[in-house]
């Protein structure tokens, strides 16, 4: 009996080792998964912090090339302004010369009429000109033309500029003059 009982002991102690092992088995895959978990929840944070990171410099970029459009942007709208500007006096000298024309025409004043066609020419001239340089400008931004600098006389811009406005003054009877 005593053999017996020390058998059933013995199957006893033996079940609970067995439990044991099993348990220690338990533990060790739970710590497995818990560390392999970890593992794989540390490289999603990486891979977030680069990936934010990554958005975080194209955020800043796009920022940039925000600015640097609105830049261009008000540069486009101040050069057309000043374009706008300089076309404007020689179409307005057209239409200080038409109403001379009709003036000559009334009067039958054929010497108005050669001056006035002089003055026909130097603002057609001055305005093919004008657009000559425009289309120059938007061709070197293509980068088609380089740049040529070029001395300008500045009395000769002057007495051109006057002839360009001198028939619009003329019709409103206001005398320019160059010094």
């Amino acid at each position: 009996m005593a053999d017996l009982r020390t058998e059933y002991e013995v199957g006893q102690k033996q079940a609970e080792v067995d439990l044991l092992t099993a348990e220690k088995r338990t533990q060790q895959i739970v710590i497995y998964a818990v560390a392999g978990g970890a593992l794989i929840v540390g490289v999603l944070l990486i891979f977030l912090y680069q990936n934010n990171r990554e958005k975080i410099r194209i955020n800043r970029e796009l920022e940039e090339q925000k600015w640097q459009l609105q830049s261009l942007n008000k540069t486009k709208d101040r050069f057309f302004s000043i374009i706008s500007h300089d076309l404007r006096g020689p179409v307005a000298a057209f239409s200080g010369v038409s109403r001379l024309i009709k003036h000559a025409v009334d009067q039958d004043h054929r010497e108005e009429l050669v001056e006035v066609a002089d003055d026909i020419d130097h603002s057609v001239s001055h305005l093919s000109g004008l657009l000559d340089n425009l289309l120059n400008w938007a061709m070197h931004k293509q980068g088609h033309f380089p740049n040529v600098p070029e001395k300008l006389l500045l009395n000769q811009l002057i007495i051109e500029t006057k002839n360009v406005y001198k028939t619009m003054a003329e019709s409103k009877q206001i005398a320019l003059s160059v010094s």
